[in-house]
């Protein structure tokens, strides 16, 4: 799967009735919150769903941003992938972007000089590589998961509905 047809998916089940801020707000606690789950998940089928909806956020920040979804996929990546990259590298960028995030929405700094996507992403491909998983395959296994969450794109009533998948 490529990162346009991700973005084009992911777009289904943003919630439009969230303000461009409040999906800035969604995007940082919902990348930090994944990535923490992705920490504690206890089997690689657990820690593919995870990783893929920290790219959901990543989607959505990147939407609303009006950053180009596709050119950021294609970056080569900032750290190399070895045994060494893991969730924990996840979380912490993460958690910096998050932080970047809040400092743009509350202080007044620019975000678009912020390094932390970026650093995400690298990170982002190289807990994707230590599963023996490319990218494609993260995105499709969200996708599926999003698919019979929401069949019909996002609803309230759909997540608070839920049942976990």
């Amino acid at each position: 799967m490529t990162p346009a047809d991700y973005l084009a998916d992911a777009r289904r089940t943003i919630n439009p009735a969230l303000s461009p801020r409040d999906r800035l707000w969604e995007s940082a606690v919902g990348m930090a919150t994944e990535a923490a789950e992705l920490l504690g998940a206890e089997t690689d089928h657990k820690r593919v769903k995870e990783l893929g909806d920290v790219c959901w956020y990543i989607a959505s920040f990147c939407d609303v941003t009006g950053t180009d979804f596709g050119v950021i996929w294609k970056a080569p990546p900032l750290m190399p992938f070895s045994v060494t990259v893991s969730a924990r590298d996840v979380v912490v960028t993460a958690g910096m972007l998050a932080d970047h995030i809040k400092k743009h929405l509350t202080q007044g700094h620019d975000l678009s000089q912020s390094p932390y996507l970026l650093a995400l992403i690298s990170a982002v491909k190289g807990e994707a590589w230590r599963l023996n998983r490319d990218i494609g395959q993260i995105f499709a296994a969200n996708v599926a998961k999003r698919a019979r969450r929401y069949p019909d794109g996002f609803t309230s009533a759909a997540s608070v509905g839920r049942k976990e998948i």
